[in-house]
């Protein structure tokens, strides 16, 4: 079966705080956090995984709108680009000093909770991680604005209604799968001139060791 050359994927509005002069969009200090940003790497296991085809070189666009499903504005909270896909030992659970584990850090808001939160019957459960040099959350300014994607994914022949209509799945949203390489490419690279501050992984881990107050409740 064919890997998508990327996914938007939509999912609810991140908290957003001010952490000394630096604005971070980031998932509520609650349970798994996922796509897990305070780390070197940016971790993701559970949020719409088993809706997707995921691969190495793969470029996930995680998003969130002014009102689902009929968003006027979509805005990109995390550039993951896929540069690892590592298969859990024990679907079930993990120990800190598994080797797939980056940090205690990590452990505590992303690995811990992920077989409490999202638990599988008989399915393979994996871990991607990102690259942490190409990718980034993407901001137009300093002072913590995220890039709009939907000027951008119009700009590439999607349709504000098509994009509603397929983001739509019952109650909930489902990921696009963006087969197009050459397309997922032209976003990337609009997305990267459009941001003016780029938020990576080793400064976020950073923040994160600094705010223990982040940390997901054992």
């Amino acid at each position: 079966m064919t890997i998508p050359a990327g996914y938007l994927v939509y999912h609810p509005k991140r908290e957003c705080q001010n952490f000394n002069n630096t604005v971070v969009h980031f998932d509520k200090p609650k349970h798994n956090q996922d796509p897990y940003i305070w780390n070197k790497q940016f971790l993701h296991s559970t949020c719409h995984i088993t809706q997707m085809r995921t691969g190495v070189g793969q470029i996930i666009f995680w998003v969130s709108g002014d009102t689902f499903p009929h968003f006027t504005n979509l805005y990109c909270d995390l550039v993951f680009v896929v540069k690892d896909k590592f298969f859990w030992e024990d679907k079930d659970k993990i120990e800190l000093n598994d080797k797939l584990v980056d940090s205690e850090n990590a452990y505590k808001d992303h690995y811990y909770h992920v077989p409490i939160d999202h638990p599988y019957k008989r399915r393979r459960r994996y871990t991607l991680k990102a690259d942490e040099l190409t990718s980034f959350q993407p901001q137009s300014r300093k002072s913590g604005e995220l890039v709009d994607l939907l000027p951008i994914l119009i700009g590439q022949g999607y349709s504000l209604n098509h994009l509603h209509s397929s983001f739509k799945a019952g109650r909930g949203s489902k990921p696009i799968p963006l087969e197009d390489k050459s397309i997922v490419l032209e976003i990337y690279n609009t997305i990267e001139k459009q941001s003016n501050n780029k938020l990576f992984g080793k400064h976020l881990e950073q923040i994160r060791i600094q705010n223990p107050q982040l940390q997901s409740p054992l």
